[in-house]
């Protein structure tokens, strides 16, 4: 992995970002069903899918502080549903309103630091073969560890349509350390970074999970990049084993297996 890295600098040694450019964020990826990934739920508003999330437990949901901001702040949050155990985000499955949220206290929209959000449902979701709770990660992994990201967000970057079924793509999983010299600023420790060539999350994927393929282990939550699969550079992720996020979900939550 060390030499990958190496080779990626070489490439990206003249390109930098700044975050005024960044997209919330599958692309290249792949069909995918609810039996491959049961934890995931498409989070809508007034019919239409805006983020993905996950289910930490049978009443509440993962998602990234960024989706939800802006609701909370409106008063709106009732106005949220939340859609498991469909491979299609518009039908099927068990859909259930949202009764209360919470974004980190320490999220910042303007840097994108801690972006965690969680939505309590009403009533209780109940585990089946396509609805299963996800578990986060509870000790470090190396850099280059295959992980995926799944999500009905858009195909590419100029293609505005989101798909009905859900998609997936493999990557490259990359700690805040290793990926900051790949792009170009210094990541905090509440992220974390996947890639791949040509392969991203991107719009409607936000709040979406990044697993161990053929586990229900999650890893990082969609938070941001800089257009989608844009010139190699990764996509950046909400690192679940950050000691501010852990203490967020616990005390709101409770404690997660």
């Amino acid at each position: 992995m060390f030499r990958l890295v190496i080779v990626i600098l070489s490439v990206l040694s003249l390109v930098r970002g700044d975050l005024s450019g960044l997209d919330d964020r599958v692309v290249n990826g792949r069909a995918g069903s609810i039996q491959e990934f049961p934890f995931m739920v498409s989070i809508q508003q007034n019919g239409r899918h805006f983020c993905g999330g996950s289910l930490l437990n049978a009443e509440w949901i993962l998602t990234a502080g960024h989706c939800i901001l802006d609701i909370i702040r409106a008063g709106q949050v009732k106005t949220i549903k939340v859609r498991a155990g469909s491979s299609v985000y518009n039908t099927g499955g068990v859909v259930r309103n949202v009764q209360s949220a919470a974004c980190h206290e320490l999220y910042d929209p303007a840097n994108m630091i801690y972006d965690v959000a969680v939505l309590r449902v009403e009533g209780r979701y109940v585990e089946s073969s396509v609805i299963k709770f996800i578990k986060l990660l509870t000790s470090p992994i190396p850099s280059g560890k295959p992980v995926v990201v799944s999500g009905w967000g858009q195909l590419s970057d100029r293609n505005t349509n989101l798909p009905m079924n859900i998609q997936a793509t493999e990557m490259s999983y990359l700690n805040y350390k290793d990926c900051s010299p790949i792009h170009g600023r210094a990541l905090h420790q509440s992220m974390i970074c996947a890639i791949a060539p040509g392969k991203d999350a991107c719009r409607g994927d936000s709040g979406g999970p990044l697993t161990i393929p053929g586990t229900n282990v999650q890893v990082g939550v969609v938070s941001w990049g800089i257009q989608c699969a844009d010139a190699g550079l990764p996509g950046v992720y909400a690192n679940v084993l950050d000691r501010q996020i852990v203490d967020f979900l616990q005390r709101y939550v409770g404690k997660l297996a």
